[in-house]
């Protein structure tokens, strides 16, 4: 006599196929998955890279700039001195024209006998 399948067993081994299907499908999905994390942690890694480079640039360019700013204000400063400096020199010609012609005229009213009255 012939056996008859159990329905149980048909039904059971059926979603054993169907669950061993889903598995491998998993499988799959998840090495597509833990491929994905691996590159966006490669591309990461290569941005902090850039990132740190970008800071750096930035932190030179910022000493830079000071420096420069620095520079240049002492320039503007050095400018604006200058006018003053030649005015300086300019009333201090004046002033010794002026002592030295009042000198003068003193010094020849008293060589030439004549009193100041």
């Amino acid at each position: 006599m012939a056996e008859t399948p159990c329905p149980r067993h048909e039904d059971t081994s059926r979603r054993m196929n169907v669950l061993e299907t889903q598995h491998e499908a998993q499988i799959v999905e998840n090495a597509r998955i833990w491929k994905a994390v691996n590159l966006i942690r490669e591309e990461k890694a290569t941005d902090s890279s850039k990132l740190q480079s970008l800071v750096d640039s930035v932190d030179e360019l910022k000493i830079q700039l000071t420096r420069g700013l620095d520079r240049l204000g002492k320039e503007i400063q050095e400018l604006k001195d200058k006018p003053a400096k030649r005015w300086e020199s300019i009333l201090a010609t004046i002033l010794s024209a002026a002592v030295a012609m009042v000198l003068g005229v003193l010094g020849t009213m008293l060589f030439s006998g004549k009193v100041v009255p």
